[in-house]
């Protein structure tokens, strides 16, 4: 019974702290289609919608609905002046959501941002899911956040 405990013990533990690390992977395809424009709207384009692979599947521990934002990432950024080496600059371009991950691989669409391409940074938002707040009890309400913990 002790090494039963134990063996589910260290398999909630390892799960856990695998779920707490950040995934990151790259954008490694775009796939570009044009919606069709709805019917009597004469002269009319329709919308592009964009689908994204990305470099990271199920094997990854990637599941449908997960949220990853995405860096357009500048590479070896230099000081005019003294010429030393400041380092990469990410830019934050968007969020995309996983539609269907595969083993090695995902399709992903955009729920923010534009302007994506290949060889962005992906990094996973909290497994998933937006940030949790707080919960603040109503009597210590301070004036900054409202009585039920949301701002």
């Amino acid at each position: 019974y002790a090494l039963d405990y134990l063996k589910r013990e260290m398999g909630s533990f390892i799960t856990d702290k695998l779920d707490s690390l950040m995934l990151e992977g790259e954008i490694i395809a775009i796939n570009k289609k044009e919606i069709m424009a709805q019917k009597g709207q004469k002269n009319q384009k329709g919308e592009i919608e964009e689908e994204f692979l990305v470099n990271l599947g199920s094997a990854n521990g990637v599941r449908i609905g997960d949220l990853f934002k995405v860096h357009a990432v500048g590479l070896g950024l230099h000081d005019p002046f003294t010429g030393s080496d400041l380092g990469d600059i990410y830019v934050r371009t968007g969020v995309i959501q996983i539609l269907h991950a595969w083993e090695g691989f995902s399709r992903a669409r955009s729920v923010g941002g534009k302007n994506f391409k290949t060889g962005f940074l992906v990094q996973s938002l909290s497994n998933g899911k937006f940030p949790s707040r707080e919960k603040v009890p109503w009597w210590e309400f301070h004036g900054i956040r409202a009585v039920d913990g949301q701002e």
